[in-house]
């Protein structure tokens, strides 16, 4: 594999959830805490609590390994305020200590809020500690279990996931085919070019298919060649529109294959063109001013020297 590749298929896991999730935190709900889902108020926005958060997380150390965190307010029909703490292990290969991190978070916003929280793991890798879902202690007659959601994509069932309109299950099948085809670029090529198909079929807002789009795009990643066939299939067929960052990104990358440029690089090419031509018929105007008065032999010999150079 080239250098070129491997830089391409470096999977930023994070970005990609924490977008989705930002986006569409009630589809999420819905999804993932069924039972809290009835429950909420929807009419009031959910609010992110990102750096209390970090707060929170103080001391809690990963090794290095980057994961999404994520704590919500949600309001609650009957007018009171609810919390979801939303951890998402993107690398896949958390530590077997990792429930007692997920057990810091917990009574530490308990602590601050004195409120009921919910709480849930995605882990969207391959691999998963032995206790995903529990922390325990025991101590001499001192017992502590602490049991919170878990979801593991790589158990989850391809038919039912296609079978479900929630955009989380088409998110989590996209993240199962990325499992499925590690190293076999064309296996992927083909799931990918699937989830496109699948996603022109679903019933989704278009604002829906846009995230929707980008996400698989940049999660089901590809090999340069493979990537630019995409994208020329994509190019003469695509009737979806195409905005967050990773919009932008992805339709300067189309434009780069259509064009051989960016839309920035376009961009920046019409503003100079413009600052140009001002700077043209700013300099034209200035010498037109400095002819007037000269005598007609004059001008004429200016005209034959500086007009055909206009012309060029």
């Amino acid at each position: 594999m080239k250098k070129n590749d491997q830089e391409l298929l470096a999977i930023d896991f994070d970005a990609r959830w924490k977008e989705l999730i930002h986006a569409f935190t009630e589809e999420f709900i819905a999804f993932f805490l069924p039972t809290l889902y009835p429950l909420v108020n929807f009419s009031k926005p959910p609010e992110f609590l990102e750096q209390e958060l970090a707060k929170l997380a103080a001391g809690t150390e990963r090794s290095g390994k980057k994961i999404t965190d994520k704590l919500i307010k949600l309001y609650l029909k009957n007018g009171e305020e609810q919390f979801v703490l939303v951890h998402i292990e993107v690398e896949g290969d958390a530590p077997s200590a990792y429930s007692k991190e997920i057990f810091k978070y917990y009574y530490r916003a308990l602590d601050q809020h004195e409120v009921d929280i919910a709480t849930i793991v995605v882990y969207v890798g391959d691999k998963v500690p032995k206790r995903h879902n529990v922390y325990t202690r025991h101590f001499h007659g001192t017992e502590l279990t602490f049991k919170f959601n878990s979801y593991l994509v790589k158990q989850q069932n391809e038919a039912e996931l296609m079978a479900s309109d929630n955009i989380f299950a088409f998110a989590i099948l996209a993240n199962l085919y990325v499992l499925q085809s590690k190293n076999q670029y064309d296996k992927r090529m083909a799931f990918k070019t699937h989830l496109i198909a699948l996603l022109r079929k679903k019933n989704y807002k278009q604002e829906t298919i846009r995230h929707l789009l980008v996400f698989i795009w940049y999660l089901v990643l590809l090999p340069k060649d493979q990537n630019q066939q995409l994208l020329f299939n994509l190019s003469k067929t695509t009737d979806m529109p195409l905005v967050t960052e990773g919009e932008i990104m992805f339709m300067n990358e189309l434009a780069l294959f259509k064009y051989g440029k960016s839309i920035d690089q376009m961009l920046e090419e019409i503003k100079n063109a413009v600052a140009k031509e001002e700077q043209i018929v700013g300099s034209t105007k200035s010498q037109r001013r400095a002819i007037v008065g000269t005598t007609k032999g004059q001008r004429r010999a200016y005209y034959r020297q500086y007009v055909p150079k206009i012309g060029s």
